[in-house]
């Protein structure tokens, strides 16, 4: 596994890193033979286990926390490293287009019984050394340029051979161009540019993997902090009951209350701690999931260390839905930036260099071939390569070549295929910009209902709270029941848990809005 990622980490530990929750007990110094301590040198520097461990605590605001899984998120270096990946594929596709040097060699020695007078010996032998080295470069035309020289050395015992030994040179350019099928730089470059393509999709497929994380990171953020105010309201609940069960105690002692009243406090208690747990278990749940986000690992003090977000709920002027943009504005910033529709018209680019491609099958082959060559031969190999790179005695070709299959099926259905790839992708990016609108337009909604809600859920503790406290007094005064009270202590926490699960809502629905317009997380780029 990639070891934990700690720069981003150490960069926002100022504003992140909180006071231990505890101070650890110190060690004894240990002493020596003598009964001295020992010498103490230069403190080292703090690593990771001095920054984290099971008595400390990370105070962590919601812009840090994005800030430590945008260098930490293991989903998101995956897919940093099949972009590089895509980036290399890229940059080897042109490797069509090198130059290549080749090469070849033979040695052949072989006697034969004549066949005739003309053979030159009652038995023939020969030993010949045949090499060539040839240098080629296809061009992004389709064109193919290529230089070969062939060198062929031969010795016998003919008595006709003219020069014995004997050199032979050979030096041949040639080019070959189609000018139908497989031509020119669209068609021949079609890999390249497919390629070129694919990379701008896993970039922008980068992009939407980075904002996925930064978004999932806020929900886990905003989970936590909702469970964590879930939990004090549970302590608060618990208090309120075992106020209630205390003052019901004293009134059985003073002979006032009944023993109903003592039991029904009791079982209140007994419910109000099940839901602390509950709450326990639950705000440790979503601690874990926000640290599985930024720490993934197995590090035993980072899984130690307690999450405390410090990024406050929003109340009070920051709930409200003034100044939210129109339906229309929001979609306006998505068509520019949502990384879904940006990856849609990647794949309608790939879809129509498939067109071209098979546009071209549909076309004759033919094929224009050029060619020059020139001969060397002579008993010094030297005078034979003089004779050959001079042109001394110079041969000129050129060539057309013609094919066409016949009913050409491949060409007919393949082009009728690509444009129905063309058609499909383009229906792909409808879509895609369909299910946008309807997801700006839900973000949109739930920022004004989140806001309402925040208002209604207030007004709502603030009369729960008004009736607690103004039955708790009648109960003093002997007008209302524990019963009563008891009913009017769940309203209130109702209320409560209520008020804050709003707030926080409200906050989650202002980035469920940038992550629908695909700007989530864009600021952290800014220098």
């Amino acid at each position: 596994m990639r070891p934990l990622a700690l720069g981003p980490l150490l960069a926002v530990l100022p504003l992140a890193l909180a006071a231990p929750a505890q101070e650890p007990a110190q060690e004894p110094a240990q002493e020596t033979a003598q009964g001295q301590a020992p010498a103490q040198g230069p403190a080292p520097a703090p690593g990771p286990a001095d920054l984290f461990g099971a008595d400390r605590a990370l105070e962590l605001t919601l812009d840090a926390a994005l800030r430590i899984a945008e260098g930490n998120n293991l989903r998101l270096r995956i897919q940093e490293t099949e972009t590089e990946a895509v980036r290399y594929d890229a940059r080897a596709a042109w490797g069509a287009f090198d130059w290549v040097l080749g090469g070849r060699a033979r040695v052949t020695d072989s006697e034969r019984e004549a066949a005739s007078q003309l053979t030159g010996a009652d038995v023939l032998t020969m030993n010949t050394q045949d090499a060539g080295v040839s240098l080629s470069k296809p061009f992004t035309t389709g064109g193919t340029f290529a230089i070969d020289f062939d060198r062929l050395n031969e010795k016998t015992n003919s008595q006709f051979a003219l020069v014995n030994p004997s050199t032979t040179d050979v030096l041949s350019l040639s080019y070959t161009q189609p000018l139908l099928r497989n031509a020119w730089r669209d068609v021949v470059t079609a890999r390249q540019r497919s390629e070129a393509v694919r990379f701008e999709q896993e970039l922008e497929l980068l992009r939407q993997t980075r904002q996925q994380v930064l978004y999932d990171v806020v929900l886990a953020y905003w989970d936590l902090v909702e469970q964590r105010q879930q939990l004090e309201v549970a302590v608060n609940g618990l208090d309120l009951a075992r106020e209630q069960m205390e003052r019901n105690d004293r009134r059985l002692a003073a002979g006032v209350g009944t023993e109903v009243e003592v039991i029904q406090s009791e079982a209140q208690v007994a419910q109000r701690i099940e839901e602390l747990l509950e709450a326990e278990v639950t705000a440790l749940r979503a601690d874990d999931e926000l640290k599985r986000l930024l720490f993934p690992g197995t590090e035993i003090d980072l899984w130690e260390t307690e999450l405390v977000p410090v990024t406050p709920m929003p109340e009070g002027d920051e709930v409200s839905a003034e100044g939210l943009p129109t339906w229309t504005e929001a979609f306006g910033v998505a068509l520019l930036h949502r990384p879904e529709l940006r990856v849609q018209k990647k794949a309608i680019e790939a879809a129509e260099i498939v067109l071209e491609l098979a546009e071209s099958e549909r076309r004759p082959l033919l094929d224009l071939a050029l060619g020059a060559s020139a001969l060397g031969f002579d008993g010094s190999s030297s005078e034979a390569f003089e004779e050959a790179s001079g042109f001394d005695f110079p041969a000129y070709s050129a060539a057309v070549t013609f094919s066409y299959p016949l009913g050409n099926r491949t060409g007919r259905y393949g082009t009728r295929a690509a444009r129905q790839r063309v058609r499909g992708a383009k229906l792909a990016y409808d879509q895609t910009e369909a299910q946008i609108v309807a997801d700006v337009r839900e973000a949109l909604r739930q920022v004004r209902y989140q806001a309402e809600r925040v208002r209604a859920s207030a007004k709502t503790l603030e009369a729960s709270q008004r009736q607690l406290e103004a039955e708790q007094a009648r109960f003093r005064e002997g007008l209302s029941t524990n019963f009563q009270v008891l009913e009017f202590q769940q309203d209130y926490i109702t209320a409560l848990n209520s008020e804050r699960a709003a707030r926080v809502a409200f906050a989650r629905s202002l980035s469920t809005l940038r992550f629908a317009q695909g700007v989530l997380g864009e600021e952290l780029r800014r220098p």
